[in-house]
């Protein structure tokens, strides 16, 4: 695409300096130097890989030097302008090999031709040793010295002669090997990421870093058990893997234990309990079910995904806030590009959620009172000391309400959910009348998190639809701090070390004739 730029720079040689891998994906850090004229230019950061993450990319360099905007893109390359050195390298392993094929070969010949001397040395003396022994006029002893050094330097020879025939065998599958990956280097095209950037600054000798995620770069732990008397042992290994088109050399390498994952905030929904019922009814809401969750699925997937970039845009105020990137800016038709409006900062405090009627175990959340100005949907993403943790979806926040955004999920709270009471009965012997049903279960919470924090967890009880349904909460320990619609609410502190049980119990009762499924 012709730039409005002047000046337009490619850099096809950026270094893989250092690698941070979590269990489904790796953070990479490039580093390129370049020579920047003064004003406008345009960085085209070239053999990068197709398969980044353009909404993860972030841009470092030094503080003269403004970034006005970046896109990605992929487009089809030939293997060996992606990988020169490696085709340079084949071609030398090519050549070295057939010079050892070369004299391989002339010492076979060598040897075959040593073998046929011997052989027709072998031949007469054999000749003449049995004819003297047929007509009585030798014993035989005067061949047998010369005879047995021949036979000594044939067996030898046949040795030699044979492992080296084995190595030309071996030679000649590796060639072939090697001259089957030049071909498909010299051939093969392949897909190749881009980053084009846009700048302006005083000109001069800068370094650039560039971040971003990749999901087919990651570990995988494997353990060595090692059972003693009374003890064990467990060693954690590390099985590293990457699949890139890119050998990573000297890298600085670091392995997180934590998935990059996606997280939601709890929001806890009643369950709600209703009496069974006719099998055709039941289809016919769900496939109503059915195609609206469709419907949501489709919306998200028109959702495309923004990229980042870095200098900020001028902030215009008013009853409607409005921003004015600077410089100029180019757009092309189908490609997402992002800018940099603003930057706020809040007074924050975390507090660690958990869901234990949906969710496995807590989800830190941040919380802070929102600015003189709304906040509108969309996606965020968390970096935590610069480090790329998840993402999350924020909804439309109005002038000074409370933010709660979903961080990541924590797992050195320990979370257990027990159902440890389940009784029943559907005659209604003894509750005037009315079947029951009575369940109860404990919550158990452990922090191993090493400091005080602070908690809330949510659970249910059902919530009935149907007017001789009854759901009464019958015991709960500690109480809970509010119950709306079923929701029980329990919020405290833990101390590091220190477990919280939480027991509590409810009684659903109905008429026999209904019949209930929990």
């Amino acid at each position: 695409m012709p730039s409005h730029y002047g000046v337009i720079l490619l850099v096809s040689n950026s270094k893989v300096t250092s690698v941070y891998l979590f269990k489904n994906a790796a953070l990479l850090k490039r580093r390129f130097e370049v020579d920047l004229p003064s004003g406008y230019a345009e960085i085209t950061v070239d053999n990068l890989e197709p398969t980044l993450h353009p909404d993860s990319i972030r841009i470092y360099t030094e503080p003269r030097i403004s970034v006005l905007s970046h896109e990605f893109f992929t487009y089809k390359k030939l293997l060996k302008d992606i990988l020169p050195e490696e085709e340079k390298e084949l071609r030398e392993k090519i050549k070295e090999l057939q010079d050892k094929k070369f004299k391989l070969g002339e010492e076979i010949k060598s040897l075959r031709t040593l073998s046929s001397s011997l052989d027709l040395s072998f031949f007469p003396l054999m000749l003449g040793h049995a004819l003297g022994m047929a007509l009585g006029r030798t014993s035989g002893e005067e061949f047998r010295g010369p005879l047995s050094t021949i036979l000594e330097e044939r067996k030898k020879v046949g040795s030699i002669l044979s492992e080296r025939m084995r190595e030309l065998e071996e030679l000649n599958a590796e060639l072939e090997g090697l001259k089957s990956r030049l071909e498909k280097t010299s051939g093969e095209t392949l897909d190749v990421g881009s980053l084009r950037i846009e700048t302006s600054s005083e000109g001069g000798r800068v370094l650039f870093e560039i971040a971003y995620n990749l999901n087919n770069a990651y570990w995988s732990p494997t353990y060595d058990v090692l059972v003693g008397n009374g003890k064990v042992k467990v060693i954690m290994y590390a099985n590293l893997f990457q699949d890139t088109p890119y050998k990573w050399e000297d890298v600085s390498l670091r392995i997180s234990s934590k998935p990059i994952a996606k997280v939601v905030k709890p929001l806890p929904l009643p369950c709600y309990i209703r009496p069974l019922i006719p099998e055709k009814l039941r289809m016919a809401e769900a496939a109503m079910e059915k195609a609206k969750k469709l419907e949501e699925e489709v919306l998200a997937e028109e959702v495309e995904k923004p990229e980042m970039a870095m200098e900020l845009a001028r902030v215009w105020g008013g009853e409607y806030v409005s921003y004015e990137p600077k410089g100029t800016i180019s757009v092309e038709p189908k490609k997402s590009k992002q800018i940099a409006l603003e930057e706020l900062e809040f007074e924050s405090k975390i507090r660690y959620v958990w869901d234990a009627y949906t969710q496995p175990g807590f989800v830190s959340i941040i919380e802070f009172i929102n600015a003189d100005r709304s906040l509108l949907p969309g996606k965020y993403r968390v970096y935590q000391n610069d480090l790329f943790i998840g993402t999350g979806e924020l909804p439309l926040t109005s002038p000074k309400q409370k933010v709660e955004m979903a961080l990541t999920s924590e797992d050195r709270l320990e979370t257990k959910r027990q159902l440890i009471m389940r009784e029943e009965e559907k005659k209604g012997v003894f509750l005037k009348g009315m079947a029951y049903i009575k369940m109860g279960f404990r919550l158990t919470i452990i922090n191993h998190k090493g400091k005080e924090v602070e908690l809330r967890v949510y659970d249910r009880i059902p919530v009935s639809e149907h007017p001789e349904i009854h759901v009464e909460l019958s015991r709960s320990e500690p109480k809970p701090d509010k119950l709306e619609m079923g929701i029980l609410e329990w919020n405290f502190k833990l101390k590091p070390g220190e477990e919280k049980k939480i027991e509590y119990a409810f009684t659903i009762k109905y008429p026999p004739e209904l019949t209930l499924r929990i």
